[in-house]
């Protein structure tokens, strides 16, 4: 980044059209190299294909040149009762950052999904360094969780100082837009005062459950768990979706499939609407997992966050964060002695 006060530079910020791909492409390769985590980005194909679908938008930054300087996509996530989307893989080149480009863009997507109505917006922003978060946070959205040891640092390579930390953690950050509900929620006594924090910030609707509310009333027979395991990063990413009868050994099983030591690093999102949700919290932590925050809106439920390090230390004091996500890293600090 550039030292002093930013200064705007002519460009324009608009949806991609055909023909984009490749500034678009260029933009990524000048952060990333060829190492960028989710591969489709690319693929001049890949991109066109999505963008006719209509699924996603993708937003580009033209100077008068012609020229790509940055982009970004909102990915569109459509639930029973919402329509979220996520601002994902946000890049500027290098040589037109302190520009102000970042910040155009972000306002531009957020005006467009206040036109689509859409129920929340939400980001997964690196945590070494905070130009996305600070702006982020500008235009009202709220940090709520970090994602610890994700893409590990050997594999994926960028421009920034990693300080001792081998994987990369990300942030979370919301913003509710049209009337979102939290639902009910069942949470650890130990964590309700900082869940309750987060959702007042977020301005969104909510019900804690009283602890005498949990556990009550049939436990249906199966459970529902998704999952994601990435082999070149190391990484394994559960969501626990309904907990049932048969919870035990369906975790059991991931576990000893994917078993967390050396490098292999896991983080767990727990929907704290099921009722059944703080003994499985107690199971987690039973098994070396600790809470790290949460992710609410982003879909039909809210989450609890958990990770487990395998054998990687997290070093939280070499983020590089803004004010709202040190005040989350002081309580996984707290929490868990890290």
């Amino acid at each position: 980044m550039s030292s002093g006060v930013e200064k705007e530079l002519c460009v324009t910020v608009r949806r991609y059209r055909c023909g984009d791909e490749k500034g678009m492409i260029d933009c990524i390769r000048d952060e990333y190299g060829d190492t960028y985590a989710k591969e489709t980005w690319y693929s001049a194909s890949a991109i066109m294909e999505s963008a006719e679908k209509g699924r996603d938008i993708f937003i580009v930054a033209q100077l008068p040149s012609g020229e790509i300087a940055g982009t970004t996509a909102l990915v569109r996530t459509e639930g029973k009762t919402c329509t979220v989307y996520e601002i994902a893989a946000q890049v500027v080149k290098k040589k037109y950052r302190g520009h102000k480009i970042a910040q155009r863009i972000f306002e531009y997507g957020l005006k467009l999904l206040e036109d689509k109505k859409a129920s929340a917006v939400y980001s997964q922003p690196v945590l070494f360094h905070d130009v996305t978060q600070k702006l982020l946070c500008g235009l009202g959205m709220k940090a709520v969780g970090i994602l610890p040891n994700i893409f590990d640092l050997e594999v994926l390579h960028h421009s920034y100082d990693n300080g001792r930390n081998t994987k990369m953690p990300l942030g979370i950050q919301v913003k509710a837009m049209c009337g979102q509900n939290a639902g009910r929620l069942y949470l650890p006594d130990r964590h309700k005062a900082f869940c309750r924090e987060r959702f007042e910030e977020l301005g969104a609707a909510y019900e804690i459950m009283d602890s005498a509310a949990q556990d009550c009333g049939e436990m249906p027979a199966n459970s529902r768990l998704s999952y994601h395991y990435d082999r070149k990063h190391q990484y394994l990413e559960i969501h626990i979706l309904t907990i049932g009868a048969d919870f035990d050994r369906q975790l059991g099983q991931l576990l000893w499939t994917y078993p967390l030591r050396g490098e292999h690093t896991a983080n767990v999102f727990l929907n704290s609407n099921d009722r059944y949700a703080v003994s499985v919290y107690e199971k987690l932590a039973k098994k070396g997992f600790f809470f790290t925050g949460i992710k609410p809106l982003c879909d039909d439920n809210a989450y609890l966050i958990m990770h487990h390090a395998g054998g990687v230390l997290f070093h939280l004091e070499d983020l590089k964060i803004n004010v709202e996500f040190q005040k989350i890293a002081d309580y996984i600090r707290e929490e868990n002695m890290i």
